[in-house]
C-alpha cells in the first residue's frame, strides 16, 4: 500500500511540475482503444481519419470515366467494389498524412509522393488502396516512379502503364489498347484481351492473352527477357533475340552468322490478321 501511494504521489508531482492536468474522465483517454466513429458515412470528397493508422477519402463515381493514378514510392492496389462510390484508402500511416485525391470533371486524380512517416516503429509499409465501381472506363492511367501496382479485371478503352523501377501485376484487362513502358520494372500481365504495345529497358515482360493475340501487338526490350502465351488463335509472329528463342510450337528459331536468333511465320494454322512482334537483346519464350 505504501509503495502504491508513493507511486501515485510521484505521478501527481510530475504532472503538476509539467503544468499538465490528468483527466481520467476525458473521453479521449480510452484504455480499451475503442473507436465509436469507425462507421461514419463518408460524403463525396470527405476525409475519414476515424481509424488509427489510415486516411481515407470517398467520392461519388457516377460521372467518373477516367482514372489517373500516380505514386512515387507507395505501393498501389486497385480493387473493384459493388458501390457507386470511389474510395481511396491509405493505410499504415499517421492520421495527419496528406492524401492527394480529387475528382475533377470526369477524372479521378490520385497523386502520392514519397512514402510518408509510418505509424509505430516503421515495421509496416504504407499501401494505397483504391476501390472503384466495376464498369468500362474511357481511360485508365497507372504511373509510378518506384512503386508497385496490382490490379485485376480492368476494362477501359485505353490502359496506360508507366513505371521507372516499380513492378506491375495485372490479372485481366479488356479494352481497345494497352500501352506499357518501363525502365527497370517488371510487367506481369495476364488474361489480356486487347492489342498491346510494351517497351522495356531492362525489366522482364510476361504476357498471357485471354482470347489470342489481337491486332498488331508488340514488345520491345533492350535487355529484359520476354515471355508470351499467345493462346490457340491464329497469329503471325516476327521474333528477334540476341540471347535465344524457346517455343512450344514446331516452327524453328534460326540463328544467323552474327548470333542473332529470329523466328517468323504463322502459328496455330495461320490465316489470321493478328500479328505479334518481339525484339529484345534478352531471351524470348513463346508458349501456347
Amino acid at each position: 500500500m505504501r509503495k502504491t501511494s508513493l507511486i501515485a504521489g510521484l505521478v501527481l508531482s510530475l504532472t503538476v511540475m509539467s503544468g499538465c492536468s490528468l483527466d481520467l474522465d476525458d473521453p479521449d483517454f480510452d484504455t480499451n482503444n475503442s473507436n465509436s466513429n469507425s462507421n461514419i458515412k463518408l460524403d463525396a470528397g470527405a476525409i475519414d481519419t476515424s481509424k488509427k493508422g489510415q486516411v481515407q477519402k470517398s467520392f461519388l463515381a457516377d460521372n467518373v470515366s477516367v482514372l489517373d493514378i500516380y505514386s512515387k514510392e507507395i505501393g498501389v492496389q486497385l480493387h473493384h467494389s459493388d458501390s457507386n462510390e470511389i474510395k481511396v484508402l491509405l493505410t499504415n500511416v499517421d492520421n495527419d498524412t496528406k492524401l492527394d485525391a480529387n475528382v475533377s470533371g470526369d477524372t479521378l486524380q490520385v497523386k502520392m509522393g514519397a512514402g510518408p512517416s509510418v505509424f509505430g516503429l516503421n515495421t509496416t509499409t504504407p499501401t494505397l488502396h483504391i476501390y472503384v465501381p466495376k464498369k468500362s472506363y474511357q481511360s485508365i492511367k497507372l504511373h509510378s516512379q518506384n512503386a508497385n501496382f496490382t490490379a485485376e479485371n480492368l476494362e477501359a478503352a485505353e490502359l496506360d502503364l508507366n513505371t521507372n523501377e516499380g513492378d506491375f501485376k495485372l490479372n485481366g484487362f479488356k479494352g481497345n489498347q494497352l500501352t506499357g513502358k518501363t525502365a527497370h520494372g517488371n510487367f506481369n500481365l495476364q488474361q489480356i484481351d486487347a492489342p498491346f504495345s510494351i517497351s522495356s529497358s531492362s525489366g522482364a515482360v510476361n504476357v498471357s492473352v485471354a482470347n489470342g493475340i489481337i491486332g498488331n501487338s508488340q514488345i520491345r526490350s533492350s535487355f529484359g527477357d520476354v515471355k508470351v502465351n499467345v493462346g490457340t488463335e491464329a497469329v503471325h509472329v516476327n521474333l528477334r533475340s540476341d540471347q535465344g528463342i524457346s517455343s512450344s510450337f514446331s516452327a524453328p528459331a534460326v540463328k544467323d552468322n552474327e548470333g542473332v536468333f529470329t523466328m517468323e511465320g504463322a502459328l496455330n494454322g495461320g490465316g489470321g490478321s493478328s500479328k505479334l512482334t518481339i525484339n529484345t537483346e534478352g531471351r524470348i519464350k513463346l508458349e501456347k
